[in-house]
């Protein structure tokens, strides 16, 4: 998912994630990717529920990861990654992403990642050093600003949807 700063891609996949409600998958849902490639699997461990052994093994993280992609893919579910600024992730922790995304059985990827981020992403996406990664894009969507109609309805929803809220508000003050 690739937009200009403020075009409402976190809110996108906020709403998407919100979606989900009550089913057997599970997202995860990175916000600041500026880590430390310890860091990123430490985070990622504790996210996912692995053991504390897996937050300091990459080792120890991939065999339990693996396994926990397997049961939900198993009862039903998905698993998903979603790296949001993504044009600020390091070099390094974009290779990890790609080999994360190894995580499949003989027909269907059992890690679902989704990166979302301003246009700059695109450009590193480009950078031959990345291209394993760049061949592996499913889909892409340019989410582009709104056109002066649009942010109108946008406002006139919202005030509508406070105008709702706003007597429940007061009467309880």
């Amino acid at each position: 998912i690739l937009g200009e700063a403020g075009t409402g891609k976190t809110t996108l996949v906020r709403t998407a994630l919100a979606e989900l409600g009550d089913t057997p998958s599970r997202y995860v849902m990175v916000s600041n990717p500026t880590l430390a490639r310890d860091e990123f699997y430490e985070y990622l461990a504790q996210e996912f529920d692995l053991s504390d052994e897996a937050r300091v093994s990459k080792t120890r993280f991939l065999s339990e990861l693996q396994r926990q992609v397997e049961a939900r893919f198993a009862a039903g579910g998905l698993t998903g990654l979603i790296i949001d600024e993504a044009q600020s992730m390091p070099h390094e922790l974009l290779e990890e992403i790609r080999l994360l995304g190894n995580s499949e059985t003989t027909t269907t990827k059992l890690l679902s990642i989704v990166l979302s981020g301003q246009p700059e992403l695109a450009d590193r996406l480009n950078d031959p050093s990345l291209r394993q990664l760049a061949q592996r894009i499913a889909a892409s969507f340019h989410l582009l600003p709104l056109d002066e109609k649009s942010v109108g309805e946008l406002i006139a929803h919202r005030l509508r949807a406070a105008a709702r809220w706003w007597p429940l508000s007061c009467a309880s003050v």
